[in-house]
């Protein structure tokens, strides 16, 4: 008589889920770009930084999914583009950064779009950029 092997139960996770697993404190540099975007965005809620997480997203150039302290909602969708900067990488490739916010009002994502689709070298020449301003 042969064994009957009952398949392993599948865990199913959300997209958040994903992200929760794979969130960090976001680096000095990160906070530098994503403060600068914010003040050129004139956005005004106070204290965005205050326990901010990221998830760096999967789409190969360096996108953040921004996790404020105050929203853990697992129903995030986007809303708008607040404010947007481009700088040129190490190899001279134009960079975009664009800084949107969910339909709550809160930062939602730093969307990193190198031209040639390729990951970001360096952000050295943004935050120079930034400290010059």
């Amino acid at each position: 008589m042969l064994a009957r092997l009952e398949p392993s139960p599948l865990i199913l996770t959300t997209q958040k889920e994903e992200y929760m697993r794979r969130c960090r404190k976001p680096t000095n540099e990160e906070i530098q770009i994503i403060g600068f975007l914010v003040k050129k965005a004139n956005y005004t809620q106070h204290g965005w930084q205050k326990n901010l997480m990221v998830a760096n997203m999967n789409d190969g150039m360096g996108s953040l999914l921004l996790i404020p302290e105050e929203q853990k909602n697992d129903e995030r969708l986007f809303k708008a583009q607040i404010s947007e900067a481009i700088f040129k990488d190490s190899d001279g490739i134009d960079v975009l950064l664009s800084l949107n916010i969910d339909k709550e009002g809160y930062l939602f994502e730093l969307d990193v779009w190198k031209v040639n689709y390729e990951k970001v070298i360096s952000y050295a020449n943004m935050v120079k950029l930034i400290k010059n301003q």
